[in-house]
């Protein structure tokens, strides 16, 4: 027969690993709002680091741009350089040509 300490006994045995299952329980669910979080804000910095990924392309793409229009007004630039100093010449020659021209007239 049991007795009434022995039932007490095993009333509180049975109270503790209720509270034990109970707290195990919390802790999982606890553990799995955290994970579930963690994945939240790992997929939200996914998306922010594919966000600033394209922008950086999109600026190194405009840097190229901005690069090779720079180039092409240096190469327009010599072009206009070579272009004014040959026509410069062409002048200057005219010049001599005329001025030789009237010391043998004169």
């Amino acid at each position: 027969e049991v007795s009434k300490k022995d039932l007490q006994e095993a009333q509180e045995r049975e109270r503790e690993v209720s509270k034990k299952v109970l707290e195990s329980r919390i802790a999982r669910q606890d553990a799995e709002n955290v994970a579930t979080q963690l994945q939240s804000e790992n997929r939200q910095q996914g998306i922010e680091l594919s966000t600033l990924r394209a922008q950086l392309e999109d600026m190194k793409k405009a840097t190229r741009t901005k690069d090779e229009k720079i180039e092409a007004l240096t190469s327009m630039s010599l072009y206009a350089q070579t272009q004014q100093r040959e026509a410069e010449k062409t002048i200057e020659k005219q010049k001599q040509d005329l001025l030789a021209k009237d010391q043998i007239v004169s």
